[in-house]
């Protein structure tokens, strides 16, 4: 019900206006869950190991909002936690999305810089990306930081795809070459992997989420070198009727993925092969993320 009158309110109310109910309903949340005890090392270890099956070697996607979390760890503490809970055979990648909307990105004249751009995905993410072991993918719209021997493997080919989540993408790559976990911290389930069925299988995808122009945007790499990457970008006003949580509880086996709480903060965990699987299975019967 929620959604459906925010979907309603999207159509009549002006941009500054969603702005600021957002805000309101973020910071409610936010004073909501700070009255709550605090989430402790112990507990985090408990929902990662007991709740969700992180061990040594783990590959982990996380999606996080530690605002949503009242903690006194920091941002490097729960980095540290999860790697020493992986180990060094496992790795961690985050979303290093700018800030803006893919389209609204690629059509302003500012580069794309791999060391100094941003992460627009929060906090947790900007600390992944800022360790001096993380490696970014050199992607414009939705590069990856990857801490872990994987990295480079995964992320080298991601600036040469034209589809943000294709073939060559470290989504693709973690999803069908690691039993990669995607984990949310704070978060009730974005799935931004959900996006790999769309991409590969463009021309068999029951909906069509990108826009038609292949954009472009002179990007900074590594070695300081200028780069022009073109990439198609998301149709804003496709992806908004996405709806990743009720598709996992739709379709996917119970236990292919966790969800937990600590009072009203919300975790979960979905095993990527298994939801890139029914993905791909649902989208031949026609059901999608969308409908």
């Amino acid at each position: 019900m929620r959604i459906f009158l925010r979907k309603i309110l999207v159509n009549i109310i002006s941009k500054e206006k969603q702005q600021s109910l957002k805000r309101f309903e973020y910071q409610s949340k936010k004073r909501l869950t700070d009255t709550f005890p605090k989430l402790t090392e112990a507990k985090l270890r408990e929902i990662l190991i007991d709740e969700f099956g992180v061990k040594s070697g783990s590959h982990l996607f996380i999606h996080s909002s530690l605002d949503m979390i009242n903690t006194d760890l920091s941002p490097i503490d729960i980095l540290k936690i999860i790697l020493d809970i992986v180990g060094d055979e496992g790795s961690i990648s985050v979303p290093t999305f700018t800030k803006y909307l893919s389209k609204e990105w690629m059509l302003m004249e500012k580069e794309f810089n791999i060391k100094r751009t941003p992460s627009g995905m929060g906090i947790f993410s900007e600390i992944v990306r800022r360790d001096k072991r993380a490696v970014r993918s050199l992607h414009p719209t939705k590069s990856v930081a990857t801490i872990g021997k994987i990295a480079e493997f995964i992320l080298e080919e991601h600036h040469l795809d034209p589809y943000q989540f294709g073939k060559k993408s470290p989504f693709y790559k973690l999803l069908t070459e690691y039993d990669v976990k995607i984990i949310g911290l704070g978060v009730s389930m974005p799935l931004s992997m959900v996006h790999v069925v769309e991409d590969v299988y463009h021309n068999e995808h029951p909906v069509d989420v990108n826009e038609k122009e292949l954009f472009q945007k002179k990007c900074i790499d590594n070695n300081k070198e200028s780069i022009v990457v073109k990439t198609f970008v998301h149709n804003p006003k496709v992806i908004v009727k996405a709806n990743s949580k009720k598709f996992v509880k739709t379709y996917m086996d119970k236990n292919d993925y966790a969800l937990a709480n600590h009072y009203l903060t919300p975790f979960y965990m979905v095993k990527g092969k298994q939801f890139f699987e029914e993905l791909k299975r649902q989208m031949r019967q026609g059901n999608t993320i969308y409908n």
